[in-house]
């Protein structure tokens, strides 16, 4: 035997599989076939067969799905009634951009006028309420741009809670003499 040499095999699929079998001394399967199995191989085929047409019409189905996404998120870019829409936004705009370019004079004149209180309407009996009014809600104003600064500082504030009352301290001290500062004297 050692000096028989076996024909090549066909390397992959069945026939390699029936050789390493008969290699390794398990009988190769009769060559009679059952009209039994035959049957079943039958069935077997037609169930495969079935079974890729289905696979190809849910392809084509999921295609033609991505298809329809697609347009969908495209439409204001392809879609006729988008682009009009589009059309007439773009026509608004430049109308009102030639108004600004032909006014433009009249525009810069108006911005270069200083800002006055006469353009907010007070009776005359209360005009003197409200500039008392107006400046201590610009003091309040202050007061409140410097609190929320400092809540954004707090919100970041990492330190250990033996450092917070140090700081809390000079917190309420610091409000307390901003808030003398801008009061006046009672006599």
């Amino acid at each position: 035997m050692a000096g028989v040499q076996k024909p090549a095999k066909r390397l992959g699929g069945m026939a390699e599989a029936l050789s390493i079998a008969a290699d390794l001394g398990f009988p190769a399967p009769p060559a009679q076939e059952d009209q039994g199995s035959s049957d079943k191989s039958d069935d077997l085929v037609r169930v495969l067969r079935e079974l890729t047409v289905v696979q190809r019409n849910i392809a084509n189905l999921q295609v033609e799905l991505q298809g329809r996404k697609d347009d969908k998120n495209i439409a204001h870019l392809t879609h006729v009634s988008e682009m009009e829409k589009k059309c007439e936004s773009l026509a608004r705009i430049t109308t009102i951009l030639k108004d600004v370019i032909q006014n433009k004079d009249r525009i810069i004149a108006r911005l270069q006028q200083p800002y006055s209180l006469d353009c907010i309407p007070v009776e005359a009996e209360y005009q003197k309420q409200f500039s008392e009014l107006l400046l201590k809600a610009a003091s309040d104003y202050g007061a409140l741009t410097a609190s929320v600064g400092d809540f954004q500082w707090s919100q970041n504030f990492r330190e250990s809670p033996a450092v917070w009352g140090k700081c809390f301290d000079r917190y309420l001290l610091r409000l307390l003499l901003a808030r003398a500062s801008s009061r006046p004297c009672l006599q």
